[in-house]
């Protein structure tokens, strides 16, 4: 699959907010200086409420592409539904299987600054932490009002929420299988996130992150206090160092020393304005030069003030922002969205197209080239942790009297009904793949020989005894082997099943033999 080169996404959302900020500042007007002004500050408002919406938009929409194409899959789904009466060994084991399925996912959706997939049972219950695997079994619901909604009245809901040890903007998705409510996902982005899209988007403006004080020492762990400092201008808020950071370590507009000057003389002058809660920007003049600073209020999922997102813009030629201009910049972020999720679809597909390069066309089983990858992978666990690990190669008896007697056609449906079969007979830690023409190989990871053998019997039985539609029942001999003298030597391993097999059919067909 061609590499995606980043560098020139992150050149192409640059040139998209210069070209936005460009038209926002070529677009006023010359009025009335005090008419101006007021309406200037009404607009930046406005403005930074839309390109925030409009990033948080953004994420929303991929969340619900994460939840439709990455947790509804079935199998995801069933892992969760099972884990809901598990006991916790149970849990555990059900835990691994669902990290393995969807690391891949997560692996992808990091690179679009997605942190978390969290996992909840009913009732608030951490499952599965991606971004924190190791952490589990904490009971988030008094803690986190979006898990308590999400329980509560089984829907979703997404908004900013403050956390025990990040902030940031989260989408809570109610899960079911079969109808029944069985727990809760999350996918979220960060607060430092949403403030590096929009450093990206928009780099000629400087944006802070304040919180209420208030908030945090209510529901951050006091691990991560540390993470905070009271800002300079109120004891009611804190700063999010962790978001600011990401302001001050780059080329800003300010200083941190000139920031602190100018908010302090805002905050003395317009307490009032503060003390409302509400959204408001205001224009200073700092060393001969004019600054639009914007206070957006945050409100959280429960809908309750939480803190500012503050911007500061230089603002020297600034006029008039009309309705053309709000809708030339709609329309430039619209295109950003639908680039952005274009891209996200294409490179899913473009795993899909790999997905596919690696099945049986005719089966749907994995292919001789993919089970070698993961028989190898296998291999090496087993033997770096002591591991029982059994390979077994399955052959058709009697395949070409088949395919002689009643066509191709058939024989390719007793390949399918076969494949089908045993493969719904596994458990969803093995790997079953077709090895070529009538053989077919299977990995059981876990298994020492003993067992190994009982498993393959039963499935020799059950194939024995299924009914494929034809004069005589269709039989296989299967050859099954335990690492033990293979190493990591994935043709060794395969050898030593080949020769189980050749016993089998050497000693009648119909049975299963071990080496």
């Amino acid at each position: 699959m061609k590499k995606i080169n980043i560098g020139y996404i992150h050149w192409l959302l640059v040139s998209v907010g210069f070209v936005l900020l460009w038209g926002v500042v070529t677009s006023t007007v010359g009025k009335n200086f005090s008419e101006q002004k007021e309406l200037l500050l009404s607009t930046e408002v406005t403005l930074v409420s839309s390109r925030a919406n409009t990033i948080l938009k953004t994420y929303e929409l991929f969340s619900r592409y994460i939840f439709s194409d990455v947790v509804e899959h079935p199998g995801v789904l069933e892992i969760i539904s099972k884990a809901n009466s598990a006991d916790e060994g149970e849990k555990e084991i059900l835990r691994k299987e669902l990290y393995r399925l969807l690391e891949n996912d997560y692996e992808e959706m990091q690179k679009y600054d997605f942190r978390q997939l969290h996992f909840q049972l009913p009732m608030g219950e951490s499952f599965l932490r991606f971004h924190s695997p190791e952490n589990f079994g904490d009971n988030l619901y008094k803690y986190r009002d979006s898990i308590r909604i999400v329980n509560d009245e089984q829907r979703y809901i997404s908004g900013f929420e403050e956390g025990r040890v990040n902030n940031g903007y989260r989408f809570m998705y109610p899960v079911f299988y079969a109808d029944k409510f069985v727990g809760s996902v999350e996918v979220s982005v960060s607060m430092a996130t949403i403030i590096k899209t929009l450093s990206g988007l928009y780099p000629n403006i400087d944006n802070y992150f304040i919180i209420k004080k208030s908030i945090v020492d209510k529901s951050a762990l006091n691990d991560n206090l540390d993470y905070y400092e009271t800002s300079f201008f109120s004891e009611e808020y804190y700063f999010d160092k962790k978001v600011n950071e990401l302001t001050l370590a780059g080329n800003g507009l300010l200083s941190e020393g000139d920031f602190q000057l100018i908010l302090k003389h805002i905050t003395d002058s317009y307490q009032n304005l503060l003390s409302k809660q509400e959204s408001f920007s205001v224009i200073e003049k700092f060393d001969g030069k004019h600054y639009q600073i914007c206070f957006l209020s945050i409100n959280n999922i429960s809908n309750l003030h939480t803190g500012y997102l503050i911007t500061v813009s230089q603002n020297e030629t600034y006029k008039l922002i009309n309705q053309a201009a709000i809708l030339i910049s709609a329309l430039f972020i619209l295109i950003f969205v639908i680039f952005q999720i274009a891209l996200f679809i294409f490179m899913r597909n473009q795993m899909r197209t790999k997905e596919l390069a690696e099945k049986d066309s005719l089966t749907e089983l994995i292919n001789r080239q993919k089970f070698t990858l993961i028989a190898t992978k296998e291999m090496e666990r087993s033997v770096r942790y002591k591991r029982e690990l059994c390979l077994f190669m399955l052959d058709i008896d009697h395949f070409k009297h088949i395919n002689d007697q009643y066509g191709h056609g058939i024989g390719d449906q007793v390949l399918i009904k076969l494949a089908q079969l045993v493969s719904n007979h596994m458990r969803t830690s093995d790997t079953f793949a077709r090895w070529g023409g009538e053989e077919f190989i299977g990995l059981l990871p876990e298994t020492s020989l003993e067992k190994g053998i009982n498993a393959v019997e039963k499935i020799r039985t059950l194939i024995a005894d299924h009914d494929f539609e034809l004069d005589k029942p269709v039989t296989v001999s299967i050859g099954i082997t335990e690492l033990i003298d293979c190493g990591d030597n994935i043709d060794l391993f395969v050898d030593a099943a080949d020769q189980a097999l050749y016993q089998a059919k050497s000693g009648g067909r119909n049975r299963v033999c071990a080496i």
